[in-house]
């Protein structure tokens, strides 16, 4: 999970959203940071950059607690998608999956949002996962299993999963597909094998056992290692 990111990321990966879009990082003002930090209840002082990718992620201390704070550009994700978001990582949670719970703002709220020049930024907080990230020499076969089994509990909780109601809302795996759809709008070939491969997914069953919430994302840096266990 996002969430996971803190300050054992590896020095190399640390720099401020490197991969952010140019036009979106020049919105990440002054001004805007201060406000990141009135809504998680802090000193912008003490918001620590960690680095990120799509979104900004810091870390701040708030109750005497760690915690880390990301700010996703409105454009990359709506705050009702957000919200969704955090639903399932809180029904993870609750059945004791080792996933970051999101924490309150400030406010009291889960997701804020703090406008720029030309947009906005979501803003919500997580738990610190304990532990790092494992470099690629630590892992084993026994890491492997543990990985699968953690991913095997979260299929398990997702097929008993209740959404929230609208218009809190994730987006479904056709329109994550999308954008593939547009880069390859002009080569024809690629244009083929695609239609082809999405066909063959619509005509699979889908049922609470077959279908339902997964992780897109679950690769080594989204997992922190504590003790030998995931988080």
């Amino acid at each position: 999970m996002q969430g996971a990111w803190a300050s054992t990321w590896p020095i190399a990966d640390r720099g401020v959203a490197p991969h952010m879009e140019p036009a979106v990082r020049a919105q990440f003002t002054d001004a805007v940071h201060a406000g990141v930090a009135r809504l998680v209840g802090v000193d912008p002082a003490a918001l620590v950059s960690i680095g990120g990718f799509e979104s900004y992620v810091h870390e701040t201390v708030v109750g005497g607690g760690p915690r880390i704070v990301r700010s996703t550009w409105h454009e990359r994700r709506s705050q009702d998608e957000i919200g969704g978001e955090l639903h399932f990582v809180a029904a993870l949670a609750d059945a004791g999956v080792p996933a970051c719970r999101a924490l309150p703002l400030a406010s009291g709220e889960l997701v804020g949002t703090v406008a720029s020049d030309a947009g906005a930024f979501h803003i919500c907080s997580f738990e610190k996962a304990p532990g790092a990230v494992l470099g690629r020499e630590a892992w084993t076969d026994e890491t492997f299993e543990v990985w699968g089994a953690l991913t095997g509990r979260m299929h398990h909780v997702a097929s008993t999963y209740t959404p929230p109601a609208p218009p809190l809302t994730r987006p479904t795996w056709e329109q994550e597909y999308a954008e593939i759809a547009s880069i390859v709008a002009n080569d024809p070939p690629y244009r083929t094998a695609l239609r082809a491969v999405l066909g063959h997914i619509e005509e699979l069953p889908r049922s609470p056992a077959t279908f339902g919430r997964i992780h897109t994302d679950l690769h080594r840096h989204n997992i922190f290692w504590h003790a030998g266990e995931p988080h």
